[in-house]
């Protein structure tokens, strides 16, 4: 699992991460990202820059390239295991999966990638005018 954080918490999520248990991996280019293990369980934190149009992109690192279009980073929470979260929306994800290859290092898509990307369409055409998904289209969780 990969968790986008806004880099101004960038070291405050790692920090706290590492105070509750996790281990830091030296794996990834710290401007761009973090690995973790947690027991058996591995999971990344990944950090954004919000831009004044409203867009984010990751302007750090390797993927500078990457543009995330406005309203790709909730404002309001959602439920993760009883926790409220900030999730990347339905858009953000697509858009994500959808430049990837045209990325300057970039990599082609896996069959994993196709797979979501077709998922993340029928999710996007059932979003709501403001964006969110309704109850009913839950049944095609990833």
């Amino acid at each position: 699992m990969e968790f986008w954080v806004e880099r101004i918490h960038a070291e405050r999520s790692k920090a706290l991460l590492v105070e509750a248990g996790a281990t830091a991996l030296p794996t990834q280019p710290p401007e761009e990202a973090c690995e973790f293990t947690s027991g058996e369980v591995s999971f990344s934190t990944a950090y954004f820059d919000r831009w004044p149009d409203g867009t984010f992109s990751q302007p750090l690192g390797r993927f500078s390239d990457w543009l995330f279009p406005p309203g790709s980073f909730g404002e309001e929470p959602v439920t993760l295991d009883g926790t409220p979260v900030l999730a990347m929306s339905v858009s953000g994800m697509l858009a994500m999966k959808e430049q990837f290859p045209r990325l300057r290092n970039g990599r082609p898509w896996r069959q994993k990638d196709i797979t979501d990307m077709a998922i993340l369409r029928r999710l996007a055409s059932a979003e709501t005018t403001d964006g969110r998904l309704g109850a009913a289209d839950v049944r095609y969780g990833m």
